[in-house]
């Protein structure tokens, strides 16, 4: 019986083991690169224009489906050049990809016109199944030889041998316990992640419209949008948005969030959702847009940008929510 039972668990510790390298081989993997921007350019004026390079690389096994990189809407862009003829950069900023294969990496080159373009005003990226992460270059993104050997070792080596050490531990030293009594506190393994609500001022800059209609237009489609409650939950904001249309028109929204930590969205551990695109609200209809970005307590300022855009039959305006917590 008792070689049954460790029989038992060191072919579920195998197995265990077995999955973990099973996740890591088919581990999604997207990624920015840094963009770069460049300073001269014979083709546009540095007065009113910068140029821009872009790099997203698939470093996973697995193709990436509907990649997005959301750019600030408050430019307008114009591609210079691509690795696919189909890129381009639509007016609420999303540079668009339909598919990307595995290890397949594209690059775009554009001017970015109306202010000075910044690392900053590239929001994120993500794709249909996964937030994807920014890299300071291409090599940091590839998954090394040493990498590799590491993962073949963990499924030929390492495996067989905790498996066989994971049986002779339980066999000595755990069995010979098994009927000992357990404290209440000791059965405890996991430990409640609490949410707390945060205290927060809304700052909210001047808004933006096209070309022939009035602020008083934007400032009506934008007024549509509130910021109503933050939490927290560790290093993640929450950001409650309601929508609220009460105008004649049918209104359809654009939200992303922004912080001085947008660079370390990859160092969380929880799935973030910094960009909502598409919100339909037809006329005398209210919603809730739910938002998550990465800003630890300890980061300094405890600042959020939600950057607000409104579309209604080819008028759009465009707002920044910058929303201050309140720590003290």
């Amino acid at each position: 019986m008792l070689a049954i039972v460790t029989g038992v668990i060191s072919g579920l510790v195998v197995i265990f083991f077995a999955w973990t390298a099973k996740r890591i081989f088919l581990a999604r993997r997207l990624f920015l690169i840094q963009p770069k921007l460049f300073d001269y350019s014979d083709l546009v004026s540095q007065k009113t224009a910068r140029t821009i390079e872009l790099t997203v690389f698939n470093g996973g096994s697995r193709p990436e489906e509907d990649v997005r990189v959301q750019l600030s809407p408050a430019f307008n862009y114009t591609i210079l050049a691509a690795d696919r003829p189909d890129m381009a950069v639509g007016p609420d900023g999303f540079l668009r990809i339909d598919r990307l294969a595995p290890k397949q990496d594209l690059t775009v080159v554009m001017t970015a016109e109306g202010g000075e373009f910044r690392k900053e005003h590239v929001v994120g990226l993500a794709s249909k199944e996964v937030v994807g992460k920014v890299k300071e270059k291409l090599q940091d993104a590839q998954l090394s030889p040493v990498g590799s050997v590491a993962v073949m070792l963990l499924i030929f080596v390492v495996m067989p041998l905790l498996g066989w050490g994971a049986g002779n531990f339980i066999e000595k030293e755990v069995i010979p316990v098994f009927g000992s009594q357990i404290g209440d506190d000791e059965r405890e393994a996991a430990t409640a992640v609490v949410s707390s609500a945060l205290r927060f001022k809304q700052i909210a800059g001047s808004s933006f419209v096209s070309y022939g209609a009035s602020k008083k237009t934007a400032d009506q489609m934008l007024d549509t949008v509130q910021v109503e409650k933050l939490t927290r939950t560790g290093d993640v904001v929450h950001i409650e948005v309601a929508i609220s249309n009460r105008t004649k028109e049918r209104l359809v929204y654009s939200l992303s969030s922004a912080s001085q930590m947008s660079d370390g969205r990859g160092r969380s551990k929880d799935s973030l959702n910094y960009i909502e695109a598409d919100i339909v609200a037809f006329p005398n209809t209210d919603k809730t847009v739910a938002l998550s970005d990465y800003l630890p307590p300890a980061a300094r300022p405890q600042t959020l940008l939600l950057e607000v855009r409104a579309e209604s039959d080819g008028v759009y305006a465009r707002r920044t929510l910058e929303l201050q917590i309140i720590t003290n």
